[in-house]
């Protein structure tokens, strides 16, 4: 996987302020999710 992957779509969708928050926000929900659905699956 390309690490610029997200910097490049940042650049493409001409700098948008609220990209990295909303960056920051799905990675939270994901950690979230794969937190509570881990203890079970384990």
């Amino acid at each position: 996987m390309n690490p610029y992957l997200l910097e490049e779509l940042y650049e493409r969708l001409g700098r948008p302020r609220w990209f990295w928050p909303a960056v920051a926000v799905v990675l939270a929900l994901l950690l979230g999710i794969a937190g509570g659905v881990a203890p079970e699956v384990a």
